[in-house]
């Protein structure tokens, strides 16, 4: 097993599941939520630190319809983005729930946790993604998917920047997909290409395989 120091000195990382859905069933998570995983309460009051480490990811039924992938246009990809840094919630409310958890401990001002943010799997022969940089993309060329992957990335990291969060960190992208399809003909030439990139960032990538 790899120790804490192969994970960007994380110990113990917890699944933080959101779901944005126009439908009226979303799931955003509070501060108040956070609190109770950032820090460790006994009768109300904090006493330690607890999660040092979240991951970022999506209700299953966003990504899937009756187990099967669904293949999402970009207005789908770019809506949990945004969901994720909503002002007040999930992104922000982990941000705020440390910032109390450390206020309270009397840590360093320089005290945040990890976080993991997925990256989307975009479905072989899938046709209905829509324009990037002005292009249609067609899922059955593998650049074309290699550019969707890099875009979700940067689009990621662009919009955490942009929020400037005192207590939270990027520590690496989360592969969502739990299976390596052999009907892909891409799956290995992708996963390496999504793995390179996001190490040339100076991130992690992790995986957690279904078996």
């Amino acid at each position: 097993y790899g120790t804490s120091e192969d994970y960007d000195g994380m110990h113990d990382v917890l699944l933080s599941y959101i779901y944005p859905s126009s439908s009226g069933d979303e799931v955003a998570v509070t501060e108040e939520q956070y609190l109770a995983y950032t820090a460790y309460l006994k009768d109300g009051e904090i006493t330690d630190t607890f999660f040092d480490g979240f991951m970022f990811l999506p209700y299953v039924k966003y990504l899937y319809a009756g187990g099967e992938k669904k293949e999402m246009p970009k207005e789908d990809w770019q809506r949990y983005v945004d969901f994720q840094f909503i002002d007040g919630y999930n992104m922000d409310a982990l941000d705020a729930a440390v910032d109390r958890t450390k206020t309270s401990l009397g840590l360093d001002d320089d005290y945040t946790v990890g976080t993991y943010l997925s990256i989307f799997y975009p479905v072989y022969g899938a046709t209905n993604f829509g324009e990037l940089n002005g292009r249609k993309m067609d899922f059955s060329n593998i650049e074309d998917r290699k550019a969707v992957i890099k875009w979700f990335i940067d689009e990621q990291i662009a919009q955490f920047e942009a929020k400037d969060y005192d207590s939270v960190r990027i520590s690496g992208f989360y592969w969502f997909v739990e299976e390596m399809s052999g009907s892909d003909p891409h799956i290995v030439e992708l996963c390496n290409y999504t793995c390179d990139y996001v190490r040339s960032l100076g991130y992690q990538t992790t995986w957690i395989p279904y078996f």
